[in-house]
């Protein structure tokens, strides 16, 4: 399912560059998002893309509303969110039950400083996807030097954060492994699928920790 979305993904990038140069000129995280979540519902209904189908997938949305693990908010809005068509069995919370995926616009000062503190973040400290093992991290790519996922993303870990205390950014985003390739680019515009995991901070599991593995999706502009 993970990778099935994934090449739907790439395959709505691909046709936002093609023929939505307008939506991407604005480099507006917002409307990206949602003029690609308009062409994720219409592979859904076409089965453009092998697997990505109404009989496996729920309609993708765009900021549902979950609570956070600890229900201090009840407004807490992964960018999209995808279902499976019917409840799996074994799961006792279908609402968290999904592919949750946050995503960035890296461009000028937008960077990996931000894509880390106010992406990766929330899906460590019980806001997003604290019930999944895993979840999605998705950039829209317009910077000139952050055009390599697996490189980019191993600078911006191993980098000394300012102020105190004195870490990296990977020990403050509590970086256990990767990143590594889990799946190659799809085409110019579309990097390798790059895999990270992170210890969370909460949920609060005993006698054992709490680990989430992050898909990152990088979505280049040609130009």
């Amino acid at each position: 399912m993970i990778v099935v979305v994934e090449q739907a993904i790439r395959q709505g990038w691909r046709m936002l560059v093609l023929d939505h140069q307008d939506v991407l000129a604005t480099r507006d995280e917002d409307r990206i998002t949602d003029r690609l979540l308009d062409i994720l519902v219409d592979l859904r209904k076409s089965g453009a893309v092998p697997g990505f189908t109404v009989d496996l997938f729920g309609l993708p949305v765009r900021d549902a509303k979950l609570p956070d693990w600890q229900g201090v908010s009840i407004d807490k809005t992964p960018d999209i969110t995808v279902y499976p068509a019917r409840p799996r069995q074994g799961i006792g919370e279908g609402r968290h039950d999904a592919l949750f995926l946050e995503c960035k616009v890296l461009d000028g000062n937008r960077r990996l400083t931000q894509y880390g503190d106010q992406g990766i973040q929330r899906f460590l400290d019980g806001r997003y996807a604290w019930r999944m093992p895993h979840a999605h991290m998705v950039a829209y790519v317009f910077s000139a030097t952050d055009r390599h996922p697996a490189s980019a993303l191993k600078g911006h870990f191993t980098r000394q954060r300012a102020g105190s205390p004195r870490q990296t950014n990977g020990q403050r985003l509590a970086l256990r492994d990767g990143p590594k390739e889990v799946l190659p680019a799809g085409c110019a515009c579309t990097r390798p699928v790059i895999q990270t995991e992170h210890l969370r901070s909460a949920p609060v599991l005993p006698g054992r920790e709490n680990l989430i593995q992050l898909r990152h999706l990088w979505l280049c502009d040609p130009a």
